[in-house]
Formats: C-alpha cells, sequence, structure tokens
C-alpha cells in the first residue's frame, strides 16, 4: 500500500495507524491545521501528517478531494471531503469501513 525508497516493511502498521488517525479526525469535513492535527496525534510528526493528508488524494487510499485553505503565512488549513472523488482515479485502496 504505502510504497518509497524509504519504505520499509516495519514502517508499514506504523503508516496505517497514522492514515487511519488522520482519516477519522478528518472524516467529518472540518478544517483542521497540521499542528492542530498533531495535538491529536501526538507520536506523529507533521511532516508524516501532512504526508498522509497528501495519501487521500491519491486513487491507492481513496481519491478523495483534499482542500487547502491559507490561514496566514506557511499555515494551511486542510478539509477532507470523503463524499467527493478524483473522477479520473480508479479506486483500489483505503476506505475505514465503520
Amino acid at each position: 500500500m504505502f510504497g518509497g525508497k524509504t519504505i520499509e516493511p516495519v514502517d508499514i502498521p506504523r503508516l496505517h495507524k497514522q492514515l487511519e488517525a488522520v482519516y477519522d479526525i478528518m472524516r467529518l469535513g472540518n478544517w483542521i491545521t497540521l499542528p492542530e492535527l498533531q495535538e491529536q496525534i501526538p507520536e506523529a510528526t507533521t511532516q508524516s501528517l501532512s504526508a498522509r493528508i497528501r495519501d487521500f488524494r491519491k486513487a491507492k487510499f481513496g481519491g478523495y478531494l483534499v482542500e487547502r485553505r491559507r490561514i496566514t503565512g506557511g499555515l494551511f488549513a486542510y478539509r477532507l471531503d470523503v463524499l467527493q472523488r478524483n473522477p479520473k482515479l480508479r479506486y483500489c485502496g483505503f476506505e475505514k469501513r465503520y
């Protein structure tokens, strides 16, 4: 599911746990900044959380619409829309089932 030259098999459970945690918080569609997200998932770095948010745009992680808006300077807020997906992508991946 996760790829890249620096990803090792030992990383997969940690990354999947982060992905699920970010999804659980963002699936409600509220705007959230990386520092706010890190307050709720303190074991993850802001860089890792940013990568998980970007993952949701990929087909294998749902191809969801992820919106971004500038708060101030270099601080952005993000919103995940689980009801809208990129119609150009083939979906084959992450969907949390409840």
